[in-house]
């Protein structure tokens, strides 16, 4: 994600990028949102029209995270949990008779979870999380 590091080493409380793929995940150091090269062009193109008027200047709020149901549902996230692979069934052997089987597998996005205090979760070099 092209910008995000800069903009978090400059002291960005948040930022905008594009990205055109559906179903991709990244993890970033700062409030983010990510839109489709169109809306992002819209957004722009009404920053760069309203920046040199001091009455209203442009501004943004990012809101905590909102899930929502929508008639696509119960699709899966292609990065998400699905249990035991398909494609290389020996990942999960079958041992003694008995089919080893993971304790947990958890289908999700926004999940809520522990990282490593080794490294960051995202590959932001400055991220001292």
């Amino acid at each position: 994600m092209d910008g995000v590091d800069a903009a978090y080493d400059a002291g960005a409380l948040g930022v905008i990028t594009k990205y055109d793929l559906d179903d991709v995940s990244f993890v970033v150091p700062l409030p983010a949102i990510t839109l489709s090269s169109k809306d992002y062009d819209l957004v722009i193109s009404y920053f760069n029209s309203t920046k040199y008027v001091h009455i209203n200047e442009p501004k943004a709020e990012i809101f905590r995270s909102e899930t929502t149901k929508d008639k696509f549902a119960p699709i899966v996230a292609s990065f998400s949990s699905r249990g035991p692979n398909a494609f290389v069934p020996d990942i999960l052997k079958a041992r003694l008779g008995l089919i080893t089987r993971p304790d947990i597998s958890a289908p999700g996005v926004d999940i809520l979870a522990a990282h490593s205090p080794v490294a960051s979760p995202s590959t932001t070099t400055t991220d001292t999380r």
